[in-house]
């Protein structure tokens, strides 16, 4: 949620260089990476939690204590950046009125 806001809050700074965008999200994954496992992108972390799942699955009675996908956390990143950008464009509408 926060690489969401801080990315949402360089772009609707008003700086349209082509390079912008590029220099945000570096600084981004750069800061947050480490933290967030840079899961900015939420396909980033539900793909490789189905395939954990179906590598798991499959091999079940091979793996010694397999831990679980946790398909309850897996919500967090696709929900998180939905909310930040409903509150960064909520943010954004009422600086420039």
């Amino acid at each position: 949620m926060l690489g969401t806001m801080i990315l949402l809050a360089g772009v609707m700074a008003g700086d349209y260089h082509k390079l912008t965008g590029v220099f945000f999200v570096m600084a981004i994954v750069m800061s947050l990476g480490s933290v967030t496992g840079c899961a900015i992108n939420p396909a980033r972390d539900f793909g490789p939690r189905v395939i954990y799942f179906l590598t798991a699955k499959a091999f079940n009675k091979k793996l010694q204590n397999p831990v679980s996908a946790d398909f309850r956390y897996g919500l967090v990143p696709l929900l998180a950046p939905i909310a930040a950008g409903l509150i960064m464009g909520g943010f954004s509408l009422l600086i420039n009125q």
